[in-house]
C-alpha cells in the first residue's frame, strides 16, 4: 500500500516539475543579452543614509573615548603601549573612505 502511495506522490511531483519547467520556458527572452554590459546597484537612499550616520556615531565615539584617555595619564600610558591610538587612526581612515564612498553612492 506504500508503494502505491510513494508511487502517486513521485509521479505528481515529476508532473509538477514538468509543468513548471515549461512555463519557465515560455517565459525566457528570445531577445539576446549583451552581459557584458554591467549595471548600477540599485541604491536605497534612506539605507545609504542609515550606514552614514552609524559611521558619523562610531566617528564621535572615538573622539570621546580619545579625548578620555588623553585626560587620564595612566590610560593614556596603556593606550600608547597597546598601539590603540595607531589602531583607532587606522579605523577613522577606513571609515571616512568607507562614509566618501556612501555619500558618492546617493550623489551619482
Amino acid at each position: 500500500m506504500r508503494n502505491k502511495y510513494a508511487l502517486l506522490y513521485l509521479f505528481l511531483f515529476i508532473l509538477s516539475c514538468n509543468i513548471s519547467a515549461q512555463k519557465v520556458s515560455s517565459v525566457k527572452s528570445i531577445d539576446p543579452v549583451n552581459v557584458n554590459t554591467q549595471q548600477k546597484p540599485i541604491v536605497k537612499k534612506q539605507e545609504v543614509l542609515k550606514q552614514i550616520a552609524q559611521i558619523d556615531s562610531h566617528l564621535s565615539a572615538i573622539e570621546i573615548k580619545r579625548n578620555y584617555v588623553l585626560s587620564d595619564p595612566t590610560e593614556k600610558a596603556m593606550a600608547l603601549e597597546q598601539g590603540w591610538f595607531a589602531e583607532m587612526e587606522k579605523i577613522e581612515k577606513s571609515l571616512l573612505n568607507k562614509k566618501n564612498e556612501l555619500k558618492a553612492l546617493i550623489n551619482d
